[in-house]
């Protein structure tokens, strides 16, 4: 994970999605970029495409539907405050990710495998969770660090007895900081390569 400068993020933005035939590719076909503030939505809709009901990644992404619509809905307030003056950068990320999202649930499941429960519950609770605080919904802080451990305990997550593709895949997503928004700053966009869980960690 890195930090993009503003003209990579542009370049990053701007660029056309490629629709490549998935059922050949071992990767997501381009790298997820995001910023803090769209980690509580993206997290809960990446549990539910990688590992909500469903026999298959299409069929999660389809029952997936409605959770998507609510989430990019309950993202507006927030977003107003978060990605003041950088609308249309914003919108274009967020729906990309979702995207990006659904073409790496299918990927996992082509060539990889399932995404172990304990790694799909600890996004959901750390999205559910930041999402519904005050200090987030204002624009004014993400406190990661404060879920943190009560979601690793409520996704039955213990660094003892994870397996190797357990630990690999939460070192991914873990998040333990906090951030503040300062006025009139550039919110900060991150790059995770080739997908949220990377292939590469499976």
């Amino acid at each position: 994970m890195k930090t993009l400068t503003k003209t990579a993020l542009a370049a990053l933005c701007g660029a056309a999605l490629a629709t490549p035939a998935l059922a050949t590719e071992r990767t997501v076909p381009a790298d997820l970029v995001f910023t803090d503030a769209m980690v509580p939505y993206l997290y809960q809709y990446a549990a539910c495409v990688f590992g909500g009901p469903g026999a298959t990644a299409d069929e999660r992404i389809a029952g997936c539907s409605g959770e998507k619509a609510r989430l990019q809905a309950e993202a507006d307030d927030p977003f107003y405050y978060w990605h003041r003056g950088k609308e249309p950068t914003r919108d274009r990320q967020f729906a990309r990710a979702f995207r990006l999202l659904d073409d790496e649930a299918r990927i996992l499941e082509q060539h990889y495998g399932p995404v172990p429960e304990t790694v799909t519950d600890y996004m959901d609770c750390l999205g559910k969770n930041i999402a519904g605080t005050d200090s987030f919904q204002a624009g004014r802080s993400i406190d990661f660090i404060a879920f943190n451990q009560p979601c690793r305990e409520a996704a039955s997550f213990s660094f003892e007895t994870a397996s190797d593709l357990e630990l690999r895949l939460f070192q991914r997503v873990q998040r333990r900081d906090r951030v503040i928004r300062v006025p009139l700053s550039t919110t900060i966009a991150y790059e995770f390569d080739r997908g949220l869980l990377g292939a590469r960690y499976f």
